[in-house]
This record gives structure tokens, C-alpha cells and sequence, in this order.
């Protein structure tokens, strides 16, 4: 669905989203999965994405706002978001 020739911003990422159907119930959506990066000291690392992508979820990882439900997350020394 274009919304004046924009994407249509509740897409699922990687799937077209078809607003005619009704979501299954129980159906889960993972904000991230299977992600996997490693950053060296010095380097700075810049996230973008699409709206529903995942970039605040992965923020929030990675400031300990919120724990991952499964997986783990290391960090060592200081992270800075801006």
C-alpha cells in the first residue's frame, strides 16, 4: 500500500504488508532476531532503517533499558547513544 508514493510505514520489514487479512491469532512479531555485531573501541556504528525496523529496540538492548528475551548482550566500557 502506497500512501502518496511513500512505503506503507506499518509494514512488516522484508514483507508486504496486506491490510485486507486479519493478523492470526497469537501471532508474534520479533522487533529484532538473529542479530549479531561487534564493534571495536574508537568506532562509531550509526543505525538506519525504516519506521518498525527495530532501531529503538535495539537502542534500548543496548543501554539496559530492556533485557532481550533471549540471546545475550556484551559491553564493555562505555556506550554512548545520541
Amino acid at each position: 500500500m502506497n500512501i502518496l508514493g511513500q512505503d506503507d510505514p506499518y509494514a512488516k520489514v522484508g514483507q508486504v504488508n496486506d491490510r485486507t487479512q486479519k493478523a492470526q491469532k497469537g501471532e508474534h512479531i520479533s522487533a529484532l532476531r538473529d542479530i549479531n555485531l561487534e564493534v571495536h573501541q574508537g568506532e562509531v556504528l550509526g543505525i538506519i532503517g525504516k519506521n518498525g525496523a527495530g532501531k529503538s529496540t535495539l537502542l534500548k538492548l543496548l543501554s539496559r533499558v530492556t533485557g532481550p528475551t533471549t540471546g545475550s548482550i556484551k559491553v564493555k566500557g562505555r556506550l554512548a547513544p545520541f
